[in-house]
């Protein structure tokens, strides 16, 4: 069993990571459609993080350039080239060049890095105001609220409890992932065949982004992904019905009652 002082730093430091890459990340570097939901967004935005960022690791691992700062460099690149489309050639450069002042200014301390940090967050706080004040506007929408968010704590709960308690990998699997993951972070490509097919990159992002040792990383995105797979039955469902209820009753029957569920 491991210990708490590295248990939760550790799916701390991991959910961050994710939640930089794959979460804050694409809203800069791919364009975002107006009027589309909270969960619209973050599962277009995961598709496409997660497309682009596994083709240019297979680019750097071909090139042995693999690392942080060569990944990070091709995120800026993407960035740098969507703001080039959006703006004309004058406007562009005077964006390009306000940017690099800011950035030199910040690292040089004239413009303070904790001011700057907290009217960001106070940005990010407004936003996050505004979407409480629609999901508890009434009772339905209060209700329908609280029940998303105790079918997925308790969902997060049931999965996670196993890789909280025990040390051990779970089902052979790990390992063969556990080495892919290495073997990339090696810049070795297609060691064993194409097995398997980008998941050891997606974990080798998180754990380039979140500093965490690759047995922790492989313990914790499993539990994490079942979480989605859980969130992802209750935007289908949503979708499909275009109801929120049916899309409670699906999560609730895949992300609690899984293990009762049939297995064939």
């Amino acid at each position: 069993m491991y210990t708490p002082w590295l248990i939760y730093p550790s799916i701390l430091r991991i959910g961050l990571a994710f939640a930089f890459v794959f979460m804050w990340l694409p809203r800069r570097l791919f364009p975002q459609q107006a009027g589309e939901g909270p969960l619209d967004t973050f599962f277009a935005n995961l598709i496409q993080m997660t497309f682009w960022s596994i083709l240019a690791v297979y680019i750097l691992a071909g090139l042995r350039l693999y690392e942080l700062i060569s990944l990070g460099a091709i995120y800026l690149i993407i960035y740098l080239v969507r703001l080039k489309s959006l703006y004309p050639r004058e406007k562009w450069e005077l964006r390009l060049a306000g940017m690099a002042q800011r950035s030199f200014d910040t690292m040089d301390g004239i413009i303070p890095l904790r001011e700057s940090m907290a009217r960001y967050l106070k940005l990010e706080m407004e936003t996050a105001k505004v979407m409480l004040r629609e999901a508890f506007g009434s009772w339905l929408p209060a209700f329908q609220s609280i029940a998303f968010l105790a079918i997925f704590l308790y969902s997060a709960y049931l999965r996670f409890q196993d890789a909280v308690k025990h040390a051990a990998p779970a089902l052979s699997d790990s390992y063969v992932t556990l080495a892919w993951m290495k073997y990339i972070e090696r810049r070795q490509l297609f060691h064993d065949g194409i097995y398997p097919q980008g998941f050891h990159i997606y974990l080798s992002i998180l754990r380039k982004f979140s500093a965490v040792d690759p047995l922790l990383v492989l313990k914790y995105v499993g539990p994490f992904n079942g979480v989605l797979i859980t969130l992802s039955v209750y935007y289908v469902l949503s979708r499909l019905t275009r109801q929120v209820t049916p899309a409670l009753v699906g999560a609730f029957a895949y992300g609690v009652m899984g293990r009762e569920l049939p297995c064939e």
